[in-house]
């Protein structure tokens, strides 16, 4: 009798982990990303994880199966046509810290529409080019191209 307990409890716990669509180290990001002008979903726009990208669907909905040993946040790869918003301490605000500990959770984004949208691509590059080891490199070489 307790076999048959400890066996229908054992089944009873991994039906609960399996509904709850609960994976061990994972946690389910999903949302909806939105323009904040007009709150209308927008498509094709790329959220990730830092490990994986996804793309919103028509409906502004994204779902990213998150490995919280490796994803800490979620973030919007944001479409030349909106600008990036800022938080209340001068940080980006389409950046979210992932709760490692939830089974699912939703993060949603609201990209605010950029008045100046002309078509020409823009970026910031930037490097950090320092090396491994306390020997320095004899084979590097350096050449400036100028425009």
């Amino acid at each position: 009798m307790k076999r048959i307990n400890f066996l229908l409890s054992f089944f009873i716990a991994a039906a609960l982990q399996s509904c709850s669509g609960g994976i061990p180290g994972y946690t389910l990001v999903s949302g909806k990303v939105t323009d904040a002008s007009t709150g209308k979903a927008i498509s094709g726009v790329q959220v990730s994880d830092g490990i994986q990208i996804v793309s919103t669907d028509k409906r502004g909905r994204y779902s990213l199966q998150s490995d919280c040993s490796a994803a800490r946040n979620v973030f919007v790869i944001m479409p030349s046509e909106y600008d990036f918003s800022v938080n209340e301490w001068g940080g980006w605000a389409d950046y979210r810290a992932i709760d490692t500990t939830a089974v699912k959770q939703t993060v949603d984004f609201k990209l605010t529409p950029r008045d100046d949208v002309d078509g020409k691509v823009r970026f910031l590059l930037l490097g950090d080019p320092q090396q491994m080891s306390s020997r320095p490199h004899s084979g590097l070489s350096w050449k400036y191209v100028c425009s």
